[in-house]
């Protein structure tokens, strides 16, 4: 160590020799300096490091957050409801039919449906037991309900509001009581074959019911049950229901007394006749509106399932026949606008029989000369064949066809047959017969569509029954005109 030399001290006083730092002393505290320098370098580099790989992560969970709830949401929302909630079908409220008069032809009725939670239900012989009674079902068909591995079962489907209540009043776990409609005829066999029915679901199976029934049923009511991934019920709730818009109104062309008389008339007809059946149709030759449509056979709508299936067809648009003589009208008519014949021409009718090659026709009586309006008043086949042949195959095929035979009247109701009208290549036997109404098939309406026409100057109508669609406050949505 050296020494500082303070010997010309000016006080006068000792000499004091003072250390002063060594050289090598001040290269050491450098060196240490620099070293507390870059390890607090290292810290802050780890501290930076740290909050980066920190924003880094929160940066990647928002972008997931963000990915899921915004890009995906929609998606992912509907797959967890997809596997935790179940959707079962509840019947709206159908919207109701009525005749021209506003007269209730089918309406919809308040009822209860019962269901059952199995995975919730603590005692399933108990339950079956005491249910089996009140819904009047067989005890080892509830039990086997009650039993199933499934988050939800009917019991039984449209029950009346008493044993709904009896139900609830139970207060039985896993039991529940749902309100639904169910569908109704108030004038029972009334026009049954004209409106058809509706099946458990609320689904349109026949008639008006069908054709109309996307207008009718609305949208469908949901009742959602929510379950975890093994189909176990969870919460408390016994399931929400979420209702939709009811169905729209009818208001149809029939006339509920004209319909009436028609059917009595021809139930009438049928047993004085002891025949099968029979079809009748009333309709409107200036717009086409039918006012009556009847069947007989007929059926009660609201027990539908206990009649055979063959009574349940609306027989006036789905089957076809040979008109025979009724037909004979449409031919002279043609043959009139034709101005092939008048009124009053004479037709030979050959005494009653009339040989066209090998074949021979023949009428009832034997007629001789008969004025062209005596063919009909007589119904003479020998007539009718006669001015057939006369127009030639073409012109008759264009008359049927402008009738409106061979096609489908196009009718508002379903199932319509189009009748069999072969195309004119016929021999001459086969349009002799064609003109009294043999070797072709009509149905009833095109026959009652083809009479109107010649009450209407000429003019066929498309014939109707829905005249206007209301919405469930009754405003009109929808006219339908000629």
């Amino acid at each position: 160590m050296g020494y500082l030399d303070l010997s010309q001290n000016p006080g006068g006083g000792r000499s004091q020799e003072i250390p002063s730092e060594a050289p090598e002393a001040r290269g050491s505290g450098e060196n240490a300096m620099r070293l507390r320098g870059s390890g607090r370098d290292w810290m802050r580099a780890r501290f930076m490091g740290l909050i980066a790989f920190l924003c880094s992560g929160l940066g990647l969970v928002v972008f997931q957050a963000y990915r899921i709830q915004i890009l995906h949401g929609d998606k992912l929302r509907a797959e967890i409801q997809r596997i935790y909630q179940r959707e079962v079908t509840v019947v709206p409220a159908r919207g109701s039919v009525y005749d021209r008069n506003g007269e209730d032809l089918a309406i919809s009725i308040p009822v209860d449906s019962v269901y059952a939670r199995p995975g919730r239900i603590e005692d399933p012989v108990g339950t079956a037991k005491r249910l089996s009674a009140i819904l009047e079902l067989d005890y080892e068909t509830i039990l086997r309900k009650l039993k199933q591995d499934a988050p939800f079962v009917w019991l039984k489907r449209q029950v009346v509001p008493l044993v709904g209540s009896r139900v609830r009043s139970l207060g039985l776990p896993g039991i529940g009581v749902v309100q639904e409609t169910r569908r109704f005829y108030p004038n029972l066999e009334l026009a049954s074959h004209l409106l058809g029915f509706v099946g458990v679901d609320g689904q349109g199976l026949e008639g008006i019911e069908f054709q109309y029934d996307g207008l009718l049923k609305g949208e469908t009511s949901r009742l959602i049950v929510d379950h975890d991934a093994l189909g176990r019920p969870l919460g408390a709730a016994e399931g929400v229901v979420v209702a939709r818009r009811d169905g729209r109104n009818l208001v149809l062309t029939i006339h509920k007394e004209i319909q009436y008389i028609a059917e009595q008339r021809l139930l009438e007809g049928v047993e004085a006749a002891k025949a099968k059946g029979g079809m009748a149709i009333v309709m409107d030759p200036k717009t086409g509106e039918i006012l009556a449509m009847a069947n007989v056979p007929r059926f009660n709508p609201n027990t539908y399932k206990q009649y055979p299936e063959g009574i349940l067809k609306n027989r006036c648009i789905t089957d076809s026949y040979e008109p025979g003589s009724a037909f004979k009208p449409f031919i002279v008519a043609g043959a009139i606008e034709e101005k092939a014949f008048r009124p009053s021409d004479p037709i030979y009718c050959e005494s009653g029989a009339y040989r066209i090659h090998d074949k021979v026709i023949r009428d009832v009586h034997r007629y001789g000369t008969l004025p062209l309006s005596g063919v009909i008043q007589k119904s003479s086949n020998i007539g009718a064949a006669k001015i057939g042949l006369s127009m030639g195959a073409e012109k008759v095929y264009s008359y049927i066809w402008r009738f409106g035979f061979g096609r489908p009247t196009g009718v508002d109701l379903p199932g319509e047959a189009s009748g069999l009208l072969r195309p004119p290549k016929w021999a001459p036997i086969e349009l002799a017969t064609i003109s009294f109404g043999q070797g072709v098939s009509v149905t009833a309406l095109q026959l009652a569509t083809a009479f109107s026409a010649l009450a209407n100057g000429g003019r066929v109508m498309r014939p109707y029954v829905v005249k206007e669609i209301l919405d469930a406050q009754g405003n009109t949505v929808e006219r339908r005109t000629p």
